[in-house]
């Protein structure tokens, strides 16, 4: 695995709150990941994911996949842990717009220390945000 020495949770924060964050949205849309909806599908059925669950989305970017996880799998709800405010007003946004705000909540914070109670949730969802 490769990786690159000096970059903090700041630099990858500003990247996504700035210019290069809007570029990434327009270029890939919703879904700030490869493979788009297609691959959340697949992910979900993969992983069991099904009605009526309760899930987390560690780095949840704008709240893509959480969005196909409560529309497409009837996901009960689900909560967005990203470190980007921009990232957090887009998907609340968006979500207010798609008529999801009921079963999806986004916080800012680090997914490393979330801060969500144990066992509040049946799976933990997370998307490229890992590499």
């Amino acid at each position: 695995m490769k990786s690159i020495g000096g970059i903090g949770s700041n630099d990858v924060s500003a990247v996504y709150g700035g210019a290069q964050g809007d570029l990434y949205s327009l270029r890939m849309g919703q879904q700030l990941h490869v493979g788009g909806m297609n691959a959340s599908m697949d992910l979900a059925e993969r992983a069991g994911i099904f009605a009526g669950q309760k899930g987390v989305d560690l780095c949840c970017g704008n709240g893509g996949g959480m969005r196909v996880l409560v529309r497409f799998r009837d996901v009960a709800s689900m909560v967005g842990v990203d470190l980007t405010p921009r990232n957090v007003e887009r998907g609340e946004q968006n979500c207010r717009d798609e008529g999801l705000s009921a079963r999806i909540r986004f916080l800012v914070g680090d997914a490393s220390s979330s801060g969500l109670p144990s066992r509040s949730a049946d799976f933990v969802w997370g998307e490229d945000a890992w590499c």
